[in-house]
């Protein structure tokens, strides 16, 4: 499958995401949080090398990377609502605290 084909299906099921929020937040949220990103880049991943070990391998990857970013959505939801941050100034502090638990992991030799 080419790279445009590839773009097109993976904006259409994030637009789609983004569009059943106007419908159902709950629902959603529910389908955010999936690893939609994760699910498409290792189905195209497959698709491109139909290697277990790789697909494994990556796998296991963003487990590990997942653990210290999961920091980054209470950082992002309390300093909206109970420090006040605007948006811009809570997603760049929340990824700030993202980044560093994961070099923390890394440093750690646990990532």
């Amino acid at each position: 499958m080419n790279f445009w084909m590839k773009t097109l299906i993976t904006a259409v099921i994030i637009a789609s995401a983004n569009g059943l929020m106007r419908w159902s937040p709950k629902a959603s949220a529910a389908l955010v949080a999936l690893p939609l990103s994760s699910l498409i880049y290792l189905t195209w991943l497959w698709n491109d090398t139909r290697n277990n070990v790789t697909i494994a391998t990556a796998s296991m990857d963003i487990f590990r990377i997942v653990i210290p970013s999961l920091l980054f959505f209470p950082v992002l939801s309390m300093g909206i609502t109970k420090w006040g941050w605007s948006f811009p100034v809570a997603m760049t502090i929340a990824s700030v605290v993202a980044i560093g638990a994961y070099v923390m992991q890394r440093s750690l030799g646990w990532g």
